[in-house]
């Protein structure tokens, strides 16, 4: 399946594909869109149709993660994040700074209980944020060189650097594993 997403001269950045693990089939695979034209649009998974979009005001989506619950968590390379709740009608969005001390994010990825990593180029750390407790908390890695990629394998979160070292991240307490 090839298709033509956003309008001409549209810069589509962020990737995210929904996996809410519900009975309603329309709820898993599709994949949703950010543009740097300040809107998310999620596309149907088998056929590529436009299901639904929501305006993002101020915020050029980079990367984006959809948690366990079904949100979609998005940021942009000035610092914001922004949280769209899918299962809304219209779907809810919500736009934020986060709190961290590097602005120019490359990477998000949601833990399978709901947290959030986050990287980018010319940071020294990993950034956690936990939603359900509004919390931050961060862990330094300035021998490694630009934390870029992030993903959980098993349960288990993965940072890559610049650098070309790759790494593991323990979670409780959060550090770079040893």
């Amino acid at each position: 399946l090839d298709i033509e997403v956003g309008e001409p001269g549209d810069d589509a950045q962020a990737l995210a594909i929904d996996g809410a693990q519900a009975p309603d089939a329309e709820l898993a695979g599709n994949a949703w869109v950010g543009f740097a034209a300040q809107r998310v649009i999620a596309y149907d998974g088998l056929t590529g149709l436009q299901l639904t979009a929501a305006e993002l005001p101020g915020f050029a989506a980079y990367a984006g993660s959809f948690d366990a619950w079904g949100v979609l968590w998005l940021i942009d390379r000035d610092g914001q994040l922004a949280r769209v709740d899918p299962l809304l009608n219209p779907a809810s969005v919500q736009i934020f700074q986060t709190e961290l001390a590097c602005y120019t994010l490359e990477s998000v990825c949601a833990d399978p209980a709901g947290g959030l990593l986050f990287a980018g180029f010319g940071c020294e750390s990993v950034v956690r944020y936990d939603p359900s407790q509004d919390r931050w908390s961060d862990v330094l890695v300035p021998d490694l060189l630009s934390p870029r990629g992030l993903a959980f394998a098993a349960n288990t979160p993965w940072v890559l650097y610049t650098s070309g070292q790759l790494s593991r991240l323990d979670r409780d307490p959060f550090a770079v594993a040893v």
